[in-house]
């Protein structure tokens, strides 16, 4: 396949504003927040334990694989709670306000 010659700039990142993340600390977070889910791998990761990362992982992944069967095994669906289901394994952040107009 051929490279594209025009190049048309998308985004200029030497001349964007940057935005910092506004995000609550972790104590303050819910347990399956992603930044306090994920707090122990990332400082593994940072400290430079593999082993640890690897394990805290891991254990994350099995916690989610239980609390799937036992859902399952209630049959019961999984409702996300910050997002909306579109169709299938589309998902939308329920924080995006739809407007309609009608004319």
């Amino acid at each position: 396949m051929a490279k594209a010659t025009n190049k048309n700039l998308f985004f200029d990142v030497k001349s964007s504003t940057i935005h910092p993340k506004l995000v609550n600390d972790l104590d303050k977070q819910e347990p399956m927040e992603s930044r306090r889910l994920w707090s122990k791998v990332t400082s593994a990761i940072l400290e430079d334990d593999m082993d640890t990362a690897t394990a805290e992982k891991t254990s994350i992944e099995d916690k989610q694989r239980e609390d799937t069967r036992k859902r399952q095994s209630e049959q019961r669906e999984f409702t996300p709670k910050y997002f909306n289901i579109v169709s299938g394994d589309q998902y939308e952040f329920k924080g995006i306000s739809r407007q309609v107009i009608f004319i």
